[in-house]
Order: structure tokens, then sequence, then C-alpha cells
């Protein structure tokens, strides 16, 4: 069969490229701004609620880190000319035991590495952002292996509870 342009190659279907305007990063950005600050928030009620003083050191190292990234991300949306800013909900309603709550910080990691990525995919151009963007969501993998094994240990400690 012949290709679109008469050559003996076989038509290749073209794939759509993701490719984020300006105005889109930033408003992306600013979203991953909001979600690190918003997981700080939620990570010191979850300290404060937990009695296992190994889980509280865990989530004090993520909370530090959540915060860094939101400092991170607020001096990179001021580099492409932006502000950072956005409404924080307050502490979530998470469950009332450590596994709900790890189970709702797992959750919220997971659609924050999505953003994250997503969000690298359409970075063409931008190579400081799309580094930046790199380093976060690295770190939100690794984040997000610790969680999984903690959740994991603490549902396994209320099943033998119950």
């Amino acid at each position: 069969m012949m290709g679109p342009n008469g050559s003996g190659e076989p038509a290749v279907e073209r794939q759509k490229i993701i490719e984020w305007t300006d105005e889109e990063i930033l408003a992306r950005l600013n979203a991953l701004y909001v979600s690190e600050r918003q997981s700080v928030v939620d990570y010191d009620a979850h300290m404060m609620a937990i009695d296992d003083l190994s889980l509280r050191l865990g989530l004090e190292m993520l909370r530090d880190r959540a915060q860094d990234h939101a400092l991170q991300l607020a001096a990179r949306i001021r580099e492409l000319g932006g502000e950072p800013s956005g409404r924080l909900v307050g502490v979530q309603p998470a469950g009332s035991t450590p596994a709900r709550m790890l189970a709702f910080d797992l959750g919220e990691k997971q659609r924050r590495a999505g953003q994250y990525l997503e969000l690298l995919l359409g970075i063409i151009e931008d190579a400081r952002t799309a580094k930046l963007v790199t380093q976060l969501l690295l770190e939100e993998l690794q984040h997000l292996q610790w969680l999984k094994s903690a959740w994991l240990a603490a549902r396994q400690r209320a099943n033998e509870k119950a």
C-alpha cells in the first residue's frame, strides 16, 4: 500500500502531541502549588491524630517536603510572570483511623503524581520548568512508595485488631 505522499512507506497515523501554552503551564503549576499547600495542612492534622511515632515521623517528612515543593513551585510561577494563588479548603475529612488517613493521603499523592506527569508531558520548550517538574515528580513517586507501605501496614494492624 502506498503512503499518503506516494512513497512506498506505509501510512502512519499521526499522534496528537500534547503541548501546553504558557498560560496552561502557569495554571497547572498553580494547581500543584495549591495541592502541595493543602497537603501540608492535611499532614499536620494527621500527625496530630496518629499515635504511632514512626507514622508521625514519616508524615512530618512528607509535610516538610510538600512545603518545600510549594515554595519551589511558587518561585517558578513568579519567574514565569505569574503569582501563586489559590484557596485551601482547610483540613479535609480523612477518617478516624491511621489506615483511613493514610488511604486518603495515598489517594491524594497518586492524584498529584498524575498531575505532575501530565504537566511534564506537555512542556515542550521550557527546559527549566520541565527539569523542576521532573525533580518534583520523582520525589512524589518516592513518597508514594512510602505511603503505600505505611498504608498497607496500618491496614494490616487494623485487620488484626478486628
